[in-house]
């Protein structure tokens, strides 16, 4: 018995689970669609030329072929057909959704992808939203509020699409004081899935940005630096050697708020240093603080010199970056009759090393320089004093010096010879007592 194939065999709708096949009919009781892929076998008996079989599995590929049967006998199969069902719909959402504040306009968003299965295709990408949440709204924010008759004060703001590779997103520029909610969306060859929402509120927390530092020399070689941390949190602390080359460094430190820093043979006797802390997210550095400065006590040297035309030079050697200062000159001692004068000189920022000149007309002594300066915010102040003297009040001094010499030589040579001539005079009258004849006594018989 010769049974004719089946022709034409052809499939008119295709789904995620089933598929809907037609053929040309021919001589025959019955027909046997079998249906191959690599995840399951099994065949249909129909005697319709149209069929639709389900119980596919999405995202997968099948080989499909008719074969007719009549008194028991099967005929030649008809042509074969290769199709691909569509992907099924994502069920699981993104896991693991975080979102940390880096400073007050940014979000770090992270998250982990969704649970695949063979029938949901490939994973294409991700969106990710961001609304704005009206003050009266909890952070705990409930999507079907429109169900309930209440009005949706949310305000999409941004919708950006991720590729697949995307674990994590930087949203920035956002408005501070605000409540934010971001929804994060899986896409997958279907479609996207469904949504994982967060929120956070941009207040800005002084703790998140480290900025409460207090750092200190220890000693001339060691430098003591610490903060408020957060639990967990790695920090990165990096510190400027002002003056050197080369002068970045840089350290990490995790959970603790503090960190010691030695200095190495190279950088020993450091004056000047400049520390700033910051927050390691991921492998990247945020909010670093503000820049907190470091002195040394001996960072102000001072000297004075008498120089001609009676001037007095005063010279700095500064081992830190100056912003601003200035330096006065003041007697301490002078000689009377003459009046106390005061004179000062500012000193260019920047300018660690220098020098001024004051004239000096009265004949003073003793001197006293000071500088006030001012090292980013940190002043010090250094007092040195000198006995100095110009060409005429040199004169007068050892004018004065060899009058007072001499008064001493006079007073010494006049009580000398007071009590040389004392002592003849006791002697004379001593002399004289002895050498008068003693008084007879007469007795009456």
């Amino acid at each position: 018995l010769f049974i004719p194939a089946p022709k034409n065999l052809r499939y008119t709708e295709l789904g995620a689970t089933f598929v809907d096949l037609e053929w040309n009919p021919t001589e025959c009781e019955t027909y046997v669609v079998t249906v191959v892929s690599d995840v399951d076998n099994f065949t249909i008996s129909t005697s319709d030329t149209k069929i639709r079989v389900r119980g596919l599995v999405g995202w997968s590929e099948y080989r499909i072929v008719v074969i007719p049967r009549a008194d028991g006998s099967d005929g030649p199969s008809s042509n074969y057909i290769i199709i691909r069902t569509f992907a099924q719909k994502l069920k699981n959402p993104v896991e693991n959704v975080k979102a940390e504040m880096y400073e007050k306009s940014e979000v770090y968003l992270s998250w982990n992808p969704p649970k695949m299965v063979r029938y949901n295709g490939l994973l294409e990408g991700f969106h990710v939203i961001t609304e704005i949440l009206p003050d009266d709204t909890n952070l705990q924010y409930i999507p079907n509020q429109r169900k309930h008759g209440h009005r949706d004060k949310r305000q999409a703001l941004q919708t950006v699409t991720l590729n697949y590779a995307a674990r994590s997103y930087l949203r920035r520029n956002l408005q501070p004081k605000q409540k934010y909610k971001f929804t994060i969306v899986a896409i997958a060859t279907a479609g996207p899935g469904p949504p994982t929402d967060i929120s956070i509120d941009t207040k800005y927390d002084k703790n998140i940005t480290p900025d409460q530092i207090k750092a200190w020399f220890t000693d001339p070689d060691n430098i003591h630096i610490s903060w408020i941390p957060l639990p967990g949190m790695m920090y990165s602390v990096k510190w400027y050697i002002i003056g050197k080359e080369a002068n970045f460094l840089q350290t990490t430190t995790k959970g603790q708020g503090f960190v010691r820093i030695p200095f190495t043979t190279k950088n020993r006797a450091v004056k000047h240093v400049m520390v700033e802390v910051g927050k390691v997210v991921n492998g990247r550095v945020y909010n670093y603080s503000a820049p907190v400065h470091v002195l040394q006590h001996d960072v102000i040297e001072l000297s004075l010199h008498r120089m001609p035309e009676k001037t007095v030079r005063v010279s700095w050697d500064l081992k830190a970056q100056l912003t601003s200062g200035n330096l006065a000159i003041e007697p301490v001692e002078y000689l009377p009759n003459s009046l106390k004068y005061y004179d000062t000189y500012n000193i260019s920022v920047g300018k660690s090393v220098g020098s001024a000149d004051f004239k000096i007309d009265k004949p003073y002594i003793l001197y006293r320089a000071t500088m006030n300066a001012s090292f980013y915010g940190i002043t010090k102040i250094k007092e040195e004093t000198w006995y100095l003297t110009s060409d005429n009040m040199l004169d007068q001094f050892w004018i004065r010096y060899l009058l007072a010499v001499f008064t001493s030589i006079v007073a010494v040579v006049i009580l000398f010879l007071c009590l040389t001539l004392r002592k003849k005079m006791i002697k004379k009258l001593v002399t004289k007592t002895d050498s008068k004849p003693a008084p007879t006594m007469s007795t009456g018989l």
